[in-house]
């Protein structure tokens, strides 16, 4: 029986960090956004309480060399994914789940360790740009 509180508790915590720390992590990068009446227009895929799904979404979603190869039974299970995730995330605002101290926690934790990381990343890009040009300065081949 212990075993079984102890499951329930992780799918538990799995539940809320995927409901809700996921869907930040996608509107952070800017994968989804509203569109005003005076943007370009551009083709809606979906659209939940005022929040479109667009083709430049879709293939912000899609790591760029599957995109071409995804048929369109692909990009429809995408977009459901896509209606399902932004109904949840929209559920969650609704009951305010951001304001549980242990979500706020979570999402604390989350957006530091994200802002980290990819500090880190473009720093080790910036070292690795400046060593290639120097090596080549030098005449020797670029990694």
């Amino acid at each position: 029986m212990r075993q079984l509180a102890v499951i329930f508790t992780i799918g538990k915590r799995f539940f809320i960090f995927s409901v809700t720390v996921i869907p930040l992590f996608v509107i952070f990068f800017g994968c989804f956004e509203t569109r005003d009446n005076d943007e370009i227009d551009e083709q809606i895929l979906a659209t939940v309480d005022g929040v479109h799904l667009t083709e430049s979404d879709l293939i912000a979603i899609v790591p760029g060399d599957f995109y071409d190869g995804l048929t369109a039974e692909h990009k429809g299970k995408i977009v459901d994914e896509w209606v399902n995730k932004e109904l949840l995330y929209q559920e969650a605002l609704r009951i305010e789940i951001e304001k549980d101290p242990e979500i706020e926690r979570l999402l604390h934790d989350s957006e530091r360790n994200l802002l980290s990381n990819e500090l880190l990343e473009r720093s080790s890009r910036a070292v690795n740009w400046n060593l290639e040009n120097n090596l080549a300065e030098m005449g020797r081949p670029k990694f």
